[in-house]
């Protein structure tokens, strides 16, 4: 929040509506941290525990990125190109994961899209623990990777649940147009922040894993 407190009182553009939503809101911001992070670190532990499962779904996730629907994500990573790469993985995280899967579902189903977003916590949680021999060199590059996009999907939960939050309030306060208004430039803002999270994680991830495989 310290963060976003400096940039309010710069020229933040159209990122202004969102991160003043959260710093009106901090206890909103806090939870839903504590929320899906609770659940994340809460899955390590019991995959922790049980080492085949967890093992069971790493190759069942592995096993999108080679032959699945995200197959085209590790063949942007395969042909060594950084910019192919950082799309592929920026389509996935924000376009699919972000846009359509949590902001827009919850314009038609309210806070859908931090169920879902609660439910891949569990997966990443459950299935990136590092309990077999090599696992965690793997992850000296995309831890960094993995905090800037658990952020964003965190944000984006925020703007979600500020968005039927001031929804319902502006009906009881019988100001619904003004509510209205200012909930779709929140969830906007917010979307966009998530966005630019996403594409520097996306582009820092291409590089480093691309580098350090040549």
């Amino acid at each position: 929040l310290s963060v976003f407190r400096i940039a309010y009182q710069g020229r933040c553009g159209p990122l202004r509506p969102a991160i003043r939503a959260y710093l009106e809101h901090p206890s909103q911001v806090i939870w839903m941290h504590v929320l899906l992070y609770g659940i994340f670190f809460g899955m390590m532990y019991v995959s922790f525990h049980n080492p085949v499962p967890q093992l069971w779904l790493t190759n069942l996730v592995t096993a999108a990125f080679e032959e699945g629907e995200l197959s085209y994500v590790q063949e942007a990573y395969q042909s060594g190109n950084v910019v192919a790469a950082a799309f592929a993985t920026f389509k996935n995280n924000f376009l699919i994961q972000t846009v359509v899967l949590t902001m827009a579902i919850s314009l038609v189903l309210p806070l859908i899209g931090i169920l879902k977003t609660a439910l891949s916590f569990t997966l990443v949680g459950f299935s990136m623990v590092p309990t077999w021999v090599g696992m965690s060199g793997l992850y000296s590059f995309h831890s960094i990777t993995m905090t800037l996009e658990l952020e964003a999907y965190i944000f984006a939960c925020v703007c979600v649940f500020f968005f039927w939050k001031n929804i319902v309030s502006s009906v009881f306060k019988r100001d619904l147009e003004n509510g209205i208004l200012r909930s779709v430039a929140v969830l906007a803002s917010g979307t966009l922040l998530s966005g630019i999270m996403l594409f520097l994680a996306a582009l820092y991830e291409a590089i480093t894993l691309i580098l350090a495989a040549r």
